[in-house]
């Protein structure tokens, strides 16, 4: 409907020049020859003229509320859509595409097609419809004019096709610079507090600085080229214009031409190549934003992990690996090779293994942040390829090392683990994981705001906060990825306590490095180079001359030292 509000607008816009050109020739009769017999006539005109301008500032009005509504609804759908499609991703995407490139996509390219795209379309649209009636109109009145219309047009559509082809060529790398800024930008808030300790904040502030300036002369450059096309084109249309005038006043002079259609002729010149010069700016625009576009297109495209997985009610709880190999990168080396091992349910396994041996992926596969590339993982007698993401990670729960929380209320955090959760099983989940003693010290208790990733707790609060969101889960599974690897001596009793409340009756996979931890697992994987090269418990092992016995000795030493 807007492009037809639009269509009807233009239209109204041009029939006032013929009314008004005509009311101005019969008023100058009349008061020229004192004859005022036309003045009634003079009088509905000027009525009509009102009418036309209230009609356009009308569907003008209509043009704006439905488009600005499409732009606005296109722009919120197409950001659901992408956030629908990051739920499903392989989290092996956000290693490749940083923070920046994405908050540059749904944030600065997407406004920009919200709030240009459908009014420049509609531009340049009604600007051809427009062209076309009035350069019919301008033949059929005299054919000498309307040749001068349609030649500069033709020139003028050409150069108007260059701004085009220019415009897509420099889209890209404005949004290269663009993006390069926002990634910057994202790098230099997360690390201030480093630079900071370090006394390089110049240094980092210098960085930005480069950025900016690069980002100034790139579109700098790129307006110059359409500044240099603009002109070219406006200094064609004026001088169509002025051949026009000329043409007309000639043929006037010579009684070939009235002088309503006199009037007539040059007001709607003046209106389409006012057109041409709209739809000018438009092309510039849409050639600008192109690039958005095709990024946008890119960012649907995006690489989907569940997309034929079934909605399935998992009723029993192991985890087995069969000959299961992954890499990150298909030219890398692989991570994880031919890996073949039951974690039984209802059991603890422990997972142990120097840095980079593959601990943390091989969980990872568990959950499904990755695929993996031979074999099977099956969780619960089932491949996770075949049941739906949503299945799979309402069976899982994660405590991660680096908890992260979200920018809210404590309450509402502990509710990412069950979002329909009373307040009662908050609190109970809350006094489970040793965190509610806490939070009621707090000045708005579970009320309380906690800022960005948690930054305002303590590493202990966030990790017991984390905890008592997985204890709300409930969830059968439960991995503790390093949960307890960074906490102090004075938390660790606390934490432990918390774990114990978790992981009761539970499949449990725990990374760890700390012997009180392990030994008290029913079963312990010792891996090096992406293999399993031991399994058992830890009277089993410690009988092995191997990784784990020496993991042994290492940290009974360790902790001799301590002592002493």
């Amino acid at each position: 409907m807007g492009f037809l509000y639009s269509f009807i607008a233009s239209m109204l816009a041009a029939i006032p020049f013929w009314l008004a050109s005509r009311a101005v020739i019969l008023a100058y009769k009349n008061i020229n020859n004192n004859d005022f017999s036309h003045f009634q006539t003079v009088l509905f005109l000027f009525i009509e003229l009102s009418i036309c301008c209230a009609g356009r500032f009308l569907f003008l009005y209509l043009k704006a509320k439905s488009q600005e509504s499409i732009g606005f609804q296109i722009a919120a759908d197409t950001r659901l859509e992408i956030a629908e499609k990051l739920k499903k991703t392989s989290m092996g995407y956000f290693s490749k595409n940083n923070v920046g490139s994405l908050l540059n996509a749904v944030t600065t390219e997407l406004s920009m097609l919200e709030l240009q795209s459908t009014k420049m379309i509609d531009v340049i649209v009604n600007g051809y419809i427009n062209f076309l009636v009035l350069c019919l109109f301008t033949f059929v009145v005299d054919w000498r004019v309307g040749l001068v219309v349609l030649f500069a047009s033709l020139l003028g559509s050409l150069i108007i096709e260059l701004i085009n082809k220019k415009s897509r060529e420099n889209s890209k790398t404005a949004n290269q610079v663009q993006t390069k800024m926002a990634n910057n930008v994202v790098e230099f808030v997360k690390g201030i507090n480093i630079a900071k300790t370090y006394g390089q904040e110049s240094t980092v502030l210098n960085g930005l600085k480069t950025v900016f300036a690069q980002s100034k002369q790139i579109r700098l450059k790129i307006q110059a080229k359409f500044v240099s096309l603009n002109c070219m084109l406006l200094m064609l249309l004026d001088t169509a214009t002025v051949f026009i005038i000329i043409i007309c006043i000639a043929n006037q002079r010579h009684g070939q031409l009235s002088l309503n259609f006199f009037v007539t002729l040059v007001f709607f010149a003046y209106v389409l190549f006012n057109n041409i010069k709209e739809m000018t700016d438009a092309t510039h625009i849409l050639g600008a934003i192109d690039d958005n576009l095709h990024h946008l297109k890119q960012l649907e495209k995006m690489p989907l992990i569940d997309t034929e997985g079934m909605d399935l009610k998992l009723t029993h709880h192991e985890i087995e690996f069969k000959n299961v190999t992954f890499g990150y990168e298909k030219d890398e080396e692989k991570v994880l090779h031919d890996i073949t091992t039951l974690i039984p349910e209802n059991k603890t396994t422990a997972i142990i293994g120097p840095s980079g041996s593959g601990k943390s992926t091989l969980c990872k596969l568990i959950a499904r942040f990755y695929d993996c590339d031979e074999g099977q993982v099956l969780v619960g007698g089932h491949d996770v390829k075949d049941v739906s993401y949503k299945s799979l990670t309402e069976n899982i729960s994660i405590v991660f090392q680096q908890p992260y929380l979200f920018h809210d209320t404590i309450k509402n955090n502990i509710l990412f683990g069950r979002a329909d959760a009373s307040e009662d099983e908050i609190i109970a989940a809350s006094k489970k994981a040793c965190c509610h003693e806490f939070i009621m010290q707090l000045p708005q208790k579970y009320d309380t705001v906690v800022d960005e990733g948690g930054n305002s707790l303590s590493g202990g609060q966030k990790q017991r906060l984390s905890i008592a969101r997985a204890i709300l889960k409930d969830a059968p599974i439960i991995i503790l990825d390093e949960a307890m690897a960074s906490i102090d001596p004075e938390n660790e009793r606390i934490l432990q306590l918390a774990i114990e409340s978790l992981v009761a009756n539970k499949t449990i996979i725990t990374i760890a490095h700390r012997l009180a931890t392990i030994q008290n697992a029913d079963q312990i994987l010792v891996m090096d180079a992406g293999k399993i090269v031991q399994r058992g418990n830890h009277q089993e092992l410690m009988a092995e001359d191997g990784i784990y016995h020496n993991f042994v000795n290492i940290s009974q030493n360790a902790k001799k030292w301590q002592l002493e």
